[in-house]
């Protein structure tokens, strides 16, 4: 409202809301060498729905294997329920390893958002595993059993990292359940996972995150599917995909990228980190991790493309670890690299 003169002038400015709904298609393909020259193929494929009932719902069918690890995800989402800053969604997860074991989960989960910054909210999970019988792998002596838990979930996310932006992302999962097997076992877990990306001399960033997750049980035994699994493009890169199951794990990430439009961006990074497989102890067993490599991202106008090539301290004649994945900018629209 203008009061200039005495008279009050009104200004009108126009929008339009655009209520777009649609599929994507999204995938990954990891390739890796090893020294007798056999190179392994793990890869993963995301169909999705978004917006059909414009009722804003989104839901997702994942899979993911390779000769003998196979999984099914399947996720649904609902936001604004009582046209209030809510979101509910759920997921079911079917997973088999040949000659080893069985597992099957169920997760729902309610998060409220507050000034488009902050998210808050809690979940319920229940899994239950099925080891074979006839194993003669290092799980050959895990129990049958169901766990049923609850957790609580704190997360803050800026803008998406981009050229010129400074950004940062935040998230804090802790809860505990009950796990019945031959007998019942408490279990308890803190997940906290931090990143930022800063912008410098116009076209260049440095992004750099942090991931910390712990399990607490007197379980002896436990299937990689109940534990915090480590390597590949989602945390450690230059190993295989979930190459390695913890019950602690702490790594970090460290990307140096050169940004030649507004979102795509050629990379080197380095990722290190170590993990417990059981208690954490002066002597106990654990495993160092550290790789390193180049990235492409090059996006486009129905979501992008990432190409990266990395390896690990431990190679040594391996050309190392490919990793491609195309992806839908509507569907994962909060997707970052």
């Amino acid at each position: 409202v203008d009061t200039t003169g005495g008279k009050e002038g009104f200004v009108s400015v126009p929008f339009y809301i655009d209520d777009r709904k649609g599929l994507g298609l999204e995938g990954a393909i990891g390739f890796n060498s090893s020294a007798d020259g056999k190179p392994a193929v793990f890869g993963n494929l995301t169909f999705s729905l978004v917006n059909m009932l414009h009722l804003g719902e989104s839901a997702s069918l994942e899979y993911a294997g390779d000769q003998k690890y196979q999984r099914l995800r399947i996720e649904i989402a609902k936001p604004w329920i009582f046209n209030l800053p809510l979101e509910i969604s759920g997921d079911g997860t079917l997973e088999i390893v040949s000659g080893q074991y069985g597992f099957i989960a169920a997760n729902l989960k309610a998060l409220a958002e507050s000034n488009s910054l902050w998210k808050v909210g809690a979940a319920v999970t229940i899994h239950e595993v099925t080891p074979s019988s006839d194993s003669l792998t290092e799980y050959s002596n895990a129990e049958e059993g169901a766990f049923y838990g609850a957790e609580f979930i704190l997360q803050r996310m800026t803008s998406e990292y981009s050229k010129g932006v400074l950004a940062h992302q935040f998230q804090i999962q802790t809860g505990s359940g009950i796990a019945r097997k031959s007998k019942n076992y408490s279990r308890t877990h803190f997940e906290f996972s931090g990143s930022v990306h800063i912008p410098f001399l116009k076209s260049q960033a440095v992004m750099a995150r942090i991931v910390s997750m712990h399990l607490l049980t007197k379980e002896e035994v436990l299937l990689p599917a109940e534990l915090y699994r480590v390597g590949g493009y989602k945390s450690v890169r230059g190993y295989a995909d979930e190459a390695f199951p913890f019950r602690t794990a702490i790594y970090g990430q460290l990307d140096y990228r050169y940004y030649f439009k507004n979102a795509g961006a050629v990379y080197i990074f380095a990722d290190g980190g170590m993990g417990f497989e059981k208690k954490i102890t002066l002597n106990g067993a654990h495993q160092q991790l550290f790789g390193y490599g180049v990235g492409l991202f090059l996006p486009s106008k129905i979501g992008g493309m990432v190409l990266e090539w990395a390896r690990n301290l431990q190679d040594r004649k391996e050309l190392g670890r490919l990793h491609i994945r195309v992806q839908n900018s509507f569907i994962s629209r909060n997707h970052t690299f």
